[in-house]
């Protein structure tokens, strides 16, 4: 792939209103940020009653919430007074330019220098600010499947009292108990967990392999200047650090996209069986991590390698097809093993309201909602700037006739949004929109490689402000989803604070004022049922069930108020 240059195209004139676009907007930003800092009583006065005040959204999650749209337009307006000071300043012309040069010429140096720092960070925030807590059902569901796959099994036999032991996402059916995920992640876990990798490195890990497949696929596609700029961009955002702290399957899932990707590319260039190969493990892999995201990436590469292939793509066909052959032979097992019909996913067989498409209560205005939201998070994570900057040369390169077939990856992005809005789920807890992670690399590609390649000097700047501003947030994100994490284990911290011992916590509220965890998210058990203490869900009728089974035991039942983000834990006389 020959390597763009930059084209200097920027006028004078263009720059001057493009200051003058940046004042309108810092003086629109500094204006709403101080009206509705003002005015927040008495808009949340007027906006509290027709907002839905359920699943544990209180007065204080709302208000938690308006608090962060004030502070984003403050954000927005620092990055556009920094971008604003680097296009009027000579000086700060010189300095970036002096750091690209360097980073250009260094570039192998800057990548070690990107991951290292990345990797610090990553586990930081995984030990410290995340306290290594699978901080939604989601990422607890997949450490149960990675210590069943551990066990050998596939399964558990279905808890002592269903009702009373139920957690989200693991499904009682027909006797036995099991997570409704793909297995892919959960196989990947174990393999780590095995040669004795903590679960809270895995993806930090993955994350850093992504990290460097990231900069060896822009390195060879776009020279080494796209590839220092995208890997600083993407190491430093929350987004991608906080997903690779988690236990979440999309770090997994995105470096598995990243090597498809090089494969593809590597075999169009060279023509070499291998590289075709190693693609299709990559796309296999994929696939049984996360299916409907391997099909949105999926298809569009296996287009582009026949485009330029022609007739000739097929034998790079066969080489995908073999390489990514026994991973859908492990799923076709995986599903027969469990559901009995090697076509029925887990989720599918364990939920009746899993399906694409606007049913069981999905509709177009929702998946549209959904949009709305996961662009909003996108800001909060990340940056608005990147999100703007992606839709209009986007909108650009689709107007180019020349352009349109050439990188399909740049689509990725708008193809999971699209794909994305015929899927029910929002996505829960989250840090930012998480079923968008796959394609966030790919559209730092596309934004920096316009940028540098038509020489946008304006465009640069906002981009430098970003990742200033990027990197100043951090700790303070970091310290909030701290708390959120401490309000989220509030009943774990009182039963070690009490030194509780066999026992059983009824957990009749959830936890968090900011972010609420509901009660299903909270019952967490050892594998059998043997822990010391033990957490069920608070049910009248199952209640006295729990406690004829674990009649040796003292019970428990945590509350805590809306509003109040700690709880009490109240005891209980045993079963009468």
């Amino acid at each position: 792939m020959e390597q763009t240059t930059e084209i200097p195209i920027t006028t004078g004139k263009r720059l001057n209103i493009f200051k003058r676009i940046l004042l309108y907007c810092l003086v629109i930003s500094v204006v709403c940020a101080i009206a509705l800092l003002f005015l927040r009583d008495n808009i949340l006065a007027f906006i509290l009653p027709v907002l839905p005040l359920d699943d544990g959204k209180t007065a204080a999650y709302y208000l938690d919430l308006y608090n962060i749209i004030v502070t984003e337009f403050g954000w927005t307006a620092l990055v556009i007074i920094i971008a604003y000071a680097i296009c009027d300043n000579k000086n700060a012309s010189k300095v970036t330019l002096q750091a690209k040069e360097w980073a250009v010429k260094n570039h192998r140096e800057f990548a070690v220098i990107v991951v290292v720092s990345f990797a610090s960070v990553a586990t930081t925030v995984a030990l410290f600010a995340l306290n290594q807590f699978p901080n939604s059902s989601d990422e607890y569901v997949y450490l149960y499947q990675a210590q069943t796959v551990s066990d050998g099994r596939l399964w558990y036999p279905a808890s002592p009292v269903e009702e009373a032991f139920r957690f989200n996402h693991i499904a009682e059916k027909d006797g036995i108990r099991v997570g409704r995920f793909p297995p892919g992640w959960p196989l990947l876990m174990a393999i780590f967990l095995y040669v004795g990798v903590p679960a809270a490195l895995v993806n930090i890990i993955l994350g850093v392999l992504a990290l460097f497949v990231f900069y060896r696929l822009a390195l060879r596609l776009y020279g080494p200047l796209i590839a220092t700029a995208g890997m600083s961009l993407l190491g430093i955002s929350a987004f991608y650090i906080f997903n690779s702290a988690s236990y979440f399957s999309h770090t997994s899932c995105v470096f598995e996209a990243l090597v498809f990707t090089y494969g593809i590319y590597l075999y169009i260039d060279r023509k070499q069986p291998l590289f075709a190969l190693m693609a299709g493990a990559a796309l296999g892999l994929m696939l049984i991590t996360r299916y409907y995201t391997a099909v949105l990436i999926g298809i569009p590469l296996c287009v582009m390698l026949f485009y330029h292939e022609r007739l000739k793509s097929f034998k790079g066909f066969f080489w995908l097809a073999v390489g990514a052959l026994p991973f859908f032979i492990y799923l076709l097992w995986y599903n027969y093993s469990i559901t009995g019909d090697a076509l029925e996913p887990v989720t599918v067989w364990a939920y009746d309201d899993e399906g694409l498409g606007f049913v069981n209560g999905h509709t177009l205005l929702k998946g549209l909602e959904h949009i709305m939201r996961r662009m909003l998070m996108f800001a909060y994570w990340v940056s608005p700037v990147m999100l703007l900057l992606y839709f209009v040369f986007l909108f650009r390169k689709r107007a180019a006739n020349t352009d349109r077939v050439v990188y399909v990856e740049d689509y990725f992005f708008i193809f999971v949004i699209i794909g994305y809005l015929f899927y029910h789920e929002i996505g829960g807890n989250q840090y930012g929109p998480r079923f968008y992670f796959e394609a966030f690399p790919f559209l730092l590609l596309l934004v920096l490689r316009t940028v540098f390649a038509e020489n946008i000097k304006w465009a640069k700047a906002l981009i430098i402000a970003s990742a200033i501003v990027m990197i100043v947030r951090l700790p303070l994100i970091a310290h909030r989803e701290h708390m959120i994490v401490k309000e989220r284990t509030d009943v774990y911290r009182l039963v070690a604070k009490a030194n509780i011992q066999n026992a059983v916590i009824f957990v009749a509220n959830g936890t968090s004022v900011r972010r609420p965890m509901p009660a299903s998210d909270l019952t967490r058990n050892d594998i059998y049922y043997q822990a010391s203490v033990l957490y069920a869900f608070d049910d009248a009728v199952s209640n006295n069930e729990v406690m004829k089974h674990f009649a040796d035991r003292t019970f428990y039942r945590y509350v805590r108020r809306d509003e109040d983000p700690s709880g009490v834990l109240i005891k209980l006389k045993g079963h009468q």
